[in-house]
């Protein structure tokens, strides 16, 4: 079978990944908005979904993952086989470092050769830290991170700040605006923070934590194993945690199949991340108006993966 070049590679492929609080891919709603600012309050029908602890689905600015591997595949993988059934397409070791914006395609940087023809699916390997980075105007004042408790920031913008520990905004206690990872002001900071996201289990179909989560899109069907360092499953049922965490190993069937032929000149591969992260709002604690208006931070839900030859 022919070989041929792919002479430009840059990531701008569908691979859905639930990390954290949904049972499927996005089940939570998208926070409303009106000319463009967000609504939302703690007390909003849309943050009271999956989990109930307080957060709708927005647009990040940006996010870094540390990316392993991306595979493209003629049959169908397994977790622990597809470095032999699929086709690489890229691999990093150690994982390299990857910023993805908005609308700006990261350049792999790299050639590949590989065979033409069908590739129903595809594999893609990241670690399981994902930092994000969300700044989000509001149509009021809200509230966020103050030194002091009781002592909040406040304007129409929240933005998320970076935090040494690396915590998740889910884990942070309503009312609790001295540990908050979001700060909110009048205008934008001319630096964003990272807020970060580390998995140690995922949500299966029934919601109860597990190293394996599967789902579906109008494009894709997925399954999403979280691993060890080594690359092995790892679950530690008493505990549900995936013991020693490192990595998500993501599976992707394409419900239409990327097609390589003689003239494919280059593969544009992507992450959507177009309202696949969370605002994450605190659902008790009031402000002098009576409005739960108080913005703890920022969080995952899960994000795309496409291919595009041309």
């Amino acid at each position: 079978m022919k070989l041929f070049k792919i002479v430009s590679l840059i990531i701008t492929v569908s691979l859905t990944i639930v990390f954290f609080k949904p049972t499927e891919s996005f089940a939570q709603a998208v926070c409303q908005s009106v000319n463009g600012e967000i609504t939302t309050l703690g007390n909003s029908a849309e943050v009271t979904g999956f989990g109930g602890i307080g957060w709708c689905l927005i647009t990040p600015e940006k996010m870094q993952i540390e990316l392993d591997y991306i595979g493209l595949c003629k049959s169908q993988p397994a977790w622990n086989t597809y470095l032999t059934d699929c086709n690489e397409v890229f691999s990093s070791s150690p994982a390299r470092l990857t910023t993805i914006s908005k609308e700006t395609p990261f350049d792999l940087g790299t050639e590949i050769s590989i065979e033409e023809g069908e590739y129903p699916y595809a594999v893609i390997v990241v670690s399981n830290k994902i930092k994000h980075s969300s700044a989000i105007k509001f149509n009021s004042v809200r509230n966020g991170y103050g030194p002091v408790r009781g002592t909040p920031s406040s304007g129409q913008w929240c933005w998320s700040i970076d935090d040494p520990n690396s915590r998740s905004s889910s884990g942070i206690g309503d009312g609790q605006n001295d540990l908050y990872i979001a700060e909110c002001g009048n205008s934008l900071p001319s630096q964003l923070g990272y807020n970060s996201s580390i998995a140690t289990s995922v949500r299966d179909g029934n919601g109860a934590r597990s190293d394996l989560s599967s789902g579906t899109t109008d494009s894709t069907t997925w399954d999403v194993y979280l691993v060890d360092s080594a690359k092995n499953r790892n679950w530690d049922a008493g505990n549900q945690v995936v013991t020693n965490a490192s990595y998500f190993i993501g599976i992707q069937k394409f419900n239409n199949s990327v097609q390589i032929t003689p003239n494919t000149s280059n593969v544009d591969l992507g992450f959507k991340l177009t309202n696949t992260f969370g605002l994450n709002v605190d659902m008790t604690t009031l402000d002098g108006n009576g409005d739960m208006s108080h913005v703890k931070g920022f969080v995952l839900g899960g994000f795309e993966f496409k291919v595009i030859p041309n």
